[in-house]
């Protein structure tokens, strides 16, 4: 073999030799062994940190960094943004932004939770106090990460016009019921606002917002569905517990 062919192939052999070690080197080194985890609600830290380095290669510091901050694939239904910075070569921290949640409707047993635009972002048989029971809705199935498929799409943007309305004033009843456009109903322990329509939505929650620690504390219905921007037309009725 001539001397200049042996040169290439030491030549080539270190540099294979060098890159392995690297390689291997990144693969040591570059190894997440602690994780930060900020800005979740609903879940733990511990179900975030596996759903977020779940397929991640050898849970390597440097493909968490490709995936979260170069390829941006968060691809977790309730999650609405993560983001992620290294603080060494083998801690990183990742602050979570979960997706709204206004309500859940059951199916098969199953609540089904969805966000602002009506999608469901999280489905499960345990109970969270997180969201109102929807009910009075009509559908034939739902899916994840889909639109609820509801028969009347009026009734349904109504909800979600009631939904978001109930949030922004942050009120929390246990359950919302919708049996018509014009006859919504919420109930906050043992007691029931009889809303009526969705006129006068803003006033009707922001009164209701005033008055809702010391209703939800006693037993009857409180009459709304009258309503027409004047206080004199709320009224409630006390119910006495059998």
């Amino acid at each position: 073999m001539k001397t200049g062919n042996k040169k290439t192939i030491v030549f080539l052999a270190v540099i294979v030799l060098s890159l392995t070690v690297l390689v291997l080197s990144a693969l040591l080194i570059f190894n997440v062994k602690k994780v930060t985890i900020k800005g979740n609600e609903r879940y733990s830290k511990e179900e975030i940190k596996e759903l977020l380095l779940k397929n991640i290669p050898l849970e390597n510091t440097i493909f968490v960094w490709y995936k979260y901050k170069i390829a941006k694939n968060i691809n977790i239904p309730f999650m609405d943004a993560v983001e992620m910075n290294i603080i060494s070569p083998s801690e990183i921290e990742f602050t979570v932004y979960e997706k709204k949640v206004l309500g859940y409707v059951e199916c098969l047993g199953v609540k089904m939770y969805f966000d602002t635009d009506g999608i469901v972002v999280e489905s499960t048989t345990a109970s969270k106090d997180i969201a109102p029971k929807i009910s009075g809705l009509v559908f034939d199935h739902v899916l994840m990460d889909e639109k609820i498929p509801v028969e009347d799409e009026d009734v349904f943007n109504c909800i979600l016009d009631v939904t978001k309305m109930l949030d922004k004033y942050k009120l929390s009843p246990d359950k919302i019921d919708f049996k018509s456009l014009s006859n919504i109903k919420l109930k906050f322990k043992d007691a029931v606002v009889y809303l009526g329509a969705d006129k006068y939505l803003k006033e009707k929650c922001s009164n209701l917002s005033a008055i809702v620690q010391e209703i939800s504390s006693k037993s009857g219905i409180l009459h709304m569905e009258n309503f027409d921007g004047n206080d004199d037309s709320i009224s409630f009725e006390i119910k006495n517990k059998n």
